[in-house]
């Protein structure tokens, strides 16, 4: 589970550092997380060769992350 964190923030790191244009969404709820926080934690995913949804969010629960967003707000995003 602590490799999962680790590698999930250094994934983030390295997109953070990519310096892409992020679209601001203006209208509506502002999200709990970012895309590219969404995205982080597809990637680590991948990476760790987790291929269910529910194995993810078994090893990345909200100890650890305390702004995850749950499962069905991540298959939407």
């Amino acid at each position: 589970m602590i490799n999962s964190i680790k590698n999930y923030i250094k994934i983030l790191e390295i997109l953070n550092s990519l310096e892409m244009d992020h679209p601001i969404n203006k209208s509506g709820k502002k999200p709990k997380i970012s895309d590219l926080e969404v995205v982080s934690l597809s990637f680590t995913s991948e990476y760790m060769s987790i291929d269910s949804e529910n194995s993810l969010f078994r090893q990345i629960n909200r100890v650890d992350l305390p702004y995850s967003i749950e499962r069905s707000q991540y298959n939407k995003r």
